[in-house]
């Protein structure tokens, strides 16, 4: 590989020169800068081991999430270490997949990846003996290995905590080892992906990042996002085009309204105060929530909630308030 010793001391350099993508450019000539910070952080060492023991970029829907993960992969697999080994993860086989495609597509279009080759769920550069593996959800076969760095691909959607758990374990093996993830934004305030973000956001130790009130990206449309937002859910279009964290579609009550009613105390039966209009409204779970069955009533300008009962009969007495009426 050409100006090898350039690229040792600089692997973002690598990707920007030798990376071309499906449109046939290179990776420098459509790089833009958000995505150069996270190149950077992913490779940015502090006393011999990565300065960022977690990396976290969070972006819209076709912002590059999946294509730069494998940039990075392929780089380090060209600079890194002799007998590395390093971990693609993603919920499913479809997700991971689309990772595996994106690596087999530079390494047929960039002259510099002549060395690598893609096996069924393996990449491997013969020239160091290093490889990158490629896994879905196999959370019991994760725990004996030791990665140096595990690249794990949107992280909202995951729909439990076991291959997290595996992976982020075994990165504290090794203090050179590095988790870098990138999602988009998610809906579970009580979730993992929330938990990491903010992790992420708060750990000194730790790259965060966020496309939230960014523009678009240049390869993305305004023409089409008009449509996106007239045809979507403004849930799902906060999640998916504004990266931007927000309640389910169809929830009716915020977390934090949810959570002081579990917190207010416990009751079997309500009764009302004999005066006031009550109206009782039910949601029917969302993916996992279960179902609830809440009781309202207004004062004036404020919508009281009094009581809320979930699928399992267990009754919650809240002196919640919110704002306009119900």
């Amino acid at each position: 590989m050409a100006n090898n010793q350039n690229y040792l001391d600089d692997p973002v350099r690598l990707i920007r020169d030798e990376l071309v993508l499906a449109v046939g450019e290179s990776y420098g000539a459509l790089l833009q800068p958000w995505q150069e910070d996270f190149f950077k952080a992913v490779f940015a060492v502090e006393e011999g081991r990565p300065k960022h023991r977690l990396v976290y970029s969070e972006r819209r829907r076709g912002e590059s999430k999946t294509e730069d993960v494998a940039a990075v992969a392929l780089a380090d697999l060209l600079v890194g270490p002799e007998r590395s080994r390093s971990y693609a993860v993603a919920g499913d086989a479809a997700q991971a997949a689309l990772i595996l495609d994106s690596i087999s597509g530079f390494v047929g279009r960039s002259p510099a990846l002549h060395g690598i080759s893609v096996q069924r769920m393996v990449v491997r550069n013969a020239a160091t003996d290093s490889e990158l593996h490629v896994m879905s959800s196999d959370a019991p076969t994760a725990y004996g290995i030791r990665p140096r760095k595990v690249y794990f691909d949107e992280l909202s959607l995951q729909p439990d905590e076991r291959l997290w758990t595996a992976m982020w374990s075994a990165i504290g093996k090794s203090p050179q080892s590095q988790m870098v993830t990138t999602s988009m934004a998610g809906w579970d305030f009580a979730g993992l992906g929330w938990r990491i973000r903010e992790q992420a956001r708060e750990g000194g130790r730790y790259f965060f990042q966020t496309r939230d009130g960014s523009e678009l990206a240049p390869w993305l449309s305004q023409v089409d996002m008009d449509e996106q937002q007239a045809t979507l859910h403004p849930a799902d279009f906060a999640r998916f085009w504004e990266c931007r964290w927000t309640e389910p579609k169809g929830s009716w009550i915020t977390a934090e309204v949810y959570q002081n009613a579990l917190a207010s105390g416990w009751k079997e039966q309500y009764r009302g105060d004999g005066q006031s209009r009550y109206v009782a409204f039910v949601d029917i779970g969302l993916v996992r929530d279960a179902t609830a069955i809440a009781v309202a009533h207004a004062q004036g300008d404020v919508v009281f909630i009094d009581a809320i009962r979930d699928h399992a009969g267990l009754a919650l007495r809240a002196g919640v308030a919110t704002s306009g009426r119900g």
